[in-house]
């Protein structure tokens, strides 16, 4: 699901040049619209990043990156209206909203199952956080990715990771 047309336009050409075309949809719309006959064993998501009213300079980065379109609570809301009692919710955040996600997912019943903090570069502080909720869940997993060890130079962990769905490395 893509709120920007021209995004979505751009998945779906992306998932024709995919060797999962047969098991890839995209579909051009606001995620809070979604209803669905069957609940989903798992959502992925890559939220708006930066919260309040701040706008980018065209109207298609703002909604992408700026939550004045889509605020946590409404996202997570959607989600937990949409998984299935076993489902499983996966989303990347910069690391300053981990704590309002977290709070949001709290107050529905869905825990953090996994945590990976993401580096891009090593040895530096981690920008983005890798979480993944559950509706049932005990121990965290912790599973820190760094994405390079040098500018241009990617490590083997995150090219293991990516390695599935990269149709070039």
């Amino acid at each position: 699901m893509e709120i920007d047309e021209a995004a979505a336009e751009q998945a779906q050409e992306n998932v024709h040049a995919s060797p999962w075309v047969d098991r890839i949809r995209v579909h051009w719309m606001d995620a809070r619209r979604l209803s669905a006959s069957e609940p989903f064993d798992l959502v992925m998501c890559n939220p708006p990043y930066y919260p309040g009213e701040m706008s980018a300079t065209d109207a298609s980065a703002s909604i992408a990156k700026h939550s004045a379109e889509l605020k946590l609570d409404e996202l997570v809301a959607t989600v937990n209206r949409l998984l299935a009692d076993d489902g499983r919710f996966a989303v990347i955040v910069p690391a300053n909203r981990e704590r309002d996600l977290c709070q949001a997912t709290e107050d529905v019943g869905l825990l953090v199952v996994r945590r990976g903090p993401l580096h891009y570069l090593e040895g530096r502080p981690f920008k983005r956080v890798l979480l993944e909720f559950a509706r049932h869940g005990s121990e965290v997993e912790h599973n820190p990715v760094t994405v390079e060890h040098a500018p241009g130079t990617y490590t083997e962990q995150y090219k293991a990771l990516l390695a599935p769905f990269m149709l070039h490395f």
